[in-house]
């Protein structure tokens, strides 16, 4: 059998190698392309990470507890932070809230520790839930949403109805707290920051 040109022939070797060449270069970029994204997420993302937010809210009203034929004033005032400005918009912002809480004969100026679920267009709900210490030393624990509407925005953004829980989880009182617009809306607009 000769050997000679054709297509199965010495002339086909030039192609061969030529086809070997591409195939390495080819793999080099895989894998050069493999490190590269390895190397990337290594990295901090610099520059993208999540846009958080902070704010401090004063809101107050009326509790009445279990057996009592009159209201007391309730009022807090929480410090909010750690919320993510996407997840405001799209989903559940869960923030961290620390404050105080002063309920009238019942709790003076306690620490207030507790979470804000921020959800206004996904679910159309805002949660505040913080944990409490009586004057007698009891635990308690506030929890109560504003439901949003957003043709009544100003009645469903500063109205937050609400339940105060013992230890046990039973319900001791109820509560509605309002935001005062005219004496609170410019330091609450003025106390928030956004960062990285």
């Amino acid at each position: 059998m000769t050997v000679g040109a054709g297509p199965h022939g010495w002339d086909s070797l030039p192609r061969f190698g030529e086809t070997l060449a591409t195939m390495g270069r080819i793999r080099a970029f895989v894998e050069t392309l493999t490190a590269w994204r390895a190397d990337r997420r290594a990295r901090p993302r610099i520059g993208r990470d999540p846009i958080t937010f902070s704010f401090v809210e004063v809101m107050a009203g009326l509790v009445t507890f279990a057996g009592e034929r009159f209201a007391r004033p309730i009022r807090f005032r929480l410090d909010v932070s750690g919320g993510r400005l996407r997840d405001y918009f799209f989903a559940t912002a869960t923030t961290r809230a620390i404050g105080r809480v002063t309920v009238d004969g019942f709790a003076s100026d306690a620490i207030a520790e507790g979470v804000l679920e921020l959800s206004p267009y996904r679910r159309r709900t805002i949660r505040y839930a913080f944990d409490f210490t009586a004057d007698d030393g009891a635990a308690y624990r506030f929890d109560g949403h504003k439901t949003i509407v957003h043709w009544r925005p100003v009645w469903s953004w500063t109205r937050l109805p609400g339940s105060v829980f013992d230890s046990t989880g039973a319900v001791v009182g109820d509560a509605m707290l309002r935001f005062d617009l005219r004496r609170e809306f410019l330091n609450l607009a003025r106390s928030f920051r956004f960062s990285r």
